[in-house]
């Protein structure tokens, strides 16, 4: 039986259960065993000749939807168990369920990341439904319900979804680390296995982010004669004799290389943080700020939102990696590790 946009329902006699398929791509099957419908798992994938199964008619289908003749794919996954559907059914759903929430921009995409980050949607999902009844049967507005979706990101994961700033890791999972090390063969810098990383308590961040907030401190105190900077091994110059030379780094490395920094130099560091912290509190200019906003240039803004003020994002920023930084010189020196290690990807 044809139905609707390319859908058609058919009896699959065998088994008896009813098929309903799209462009003859197999979508949704309804046992009367149990009483249930679902998504097929590899929907729109497995297709069949509807030709060859027995037609069903008008009324064996509305029964086994409930009393409901479908107009709709959304009527199909409404009577389907969540377990059944991929995110952009529950959105498909949800549009059309709670149109008057949905309609709200700010509202839409909060539930959209909120789904996508939950470890388990399904429940997630549930929870939502059950929030926009409850601001129905309430009458609530828009505001009151997108403040009560922006609670229940907390709720599910332990944080704000939308807080905008520029991210800190408290590991090694983005390109850019920073770590205390200790060097244990100075024959060769270069190579990790001569190094001793004390990971546990290492930070990362983008390596775009690092290239425009920390590279002016870092290049105005990075040491080239420091020990450690200049046995980093590059390679072995050959002569026409055969006879093989040590090159090495002289510079700031920015690819799989350790950049040697003493904790004094991180110290005055920080102290040049702060100092350009204050800067853009007050909106002065210092050595630094004319760097970062020339290098901020190049960077990908359309990230944050027109009301967010970058300068608050920097200084929010700059204060928690001041916090980590400290930490690690702290703890660093208390297990005897002597160096901080800033090493792109």
């Amino acid at each position: 039986m044809k139905l609707f946009d390319g859908y058609e329902a058919v009896r699959f006699s065998e088994e008896n259960l009813i098929l309903v398929t799209h462009e003859s791509y197999l979508y949704y099957i309804f046992s009367p065993e149990n009483g249930s419908w679902k998504k097929h798992k590899n929907a729109g994938h497995d297709r069949l000749t509807v030709s060859n199964y027995q037609e069903i008619s008008k009324e064996e289908l509305t029964e086994a939807m409930h009393c409901i003749y479908p107009q709709k794919k959304t009527d199909f996954l409404r009577l389907c168990h969540p377990s059944y559907l991929d995110i952009g059914d529950m959105i498909d759903l949800l549009e059309v369920d709670y149109s008057a929430f949905m309609g709200d921009s700010k509202t839409h995409s909060t539930v959209r990341d909120l789904l996508l980050e939950a470890e388990n949607c399904n429940k997630v999902y549930l929870l939502i439904k059950k929030l926009f009844d409850e601001a129905i049967a309430l009458h609530q507005d828009n505001s009151q319900v997108y403040f009560q979706i922006r609670e229940l990101c907390f709720t599910v994961l332990g944080r704000d979804i939308h807080k905008h700033e520029i991210p800190l890791a408290d590991d090694r999972s983005m390109l850019f680390s920073i770590m205390p090390v200790r060097v244990i063969d100075d024959s060769d810098t270069n190579d990790f296995d001569n190094v001793s990383e004390m990971s546990g308590i290492a930070v990362s961040l983008d390596d775009t982010d690092a290239y425009i907030y920390l590279s002016p401190f870092l290049d105005k105190y990075f040491d080239a004669d420091l020990e450690a900077n200049k046995k980093r091994l590059d390679y072995y110059s050959e002569d026409d004799d055969g006879n093989e030379t040590p090159v090495y780094l002289h510079n700031f490395e920015w690819y799989l290389t350790h950049n040697f920094f003493t904790f004094d130099s991180v110290l005055a560091i920080i102290k040049e943080i702060r100092k350009t912290i204050d800067s853009l509190s007050s909106g002065k200019e210092n050595e630094f700020t004319a760097k970062i906003r020339e290098k901020r240039g190049f960077a990908i803004w359309d990230r944050l939102e027109e009301e967010i003020n970058p300068t608050e994002l920097i200084i929010d920023f700059y204060r928690r990696l001041i916090y980590r930084l400290e930490y690690m010189l702290t703890v660093g020196k208390e297990k005897g590790f002597s160096l901080i290690s800033f090493m792109g990807p």
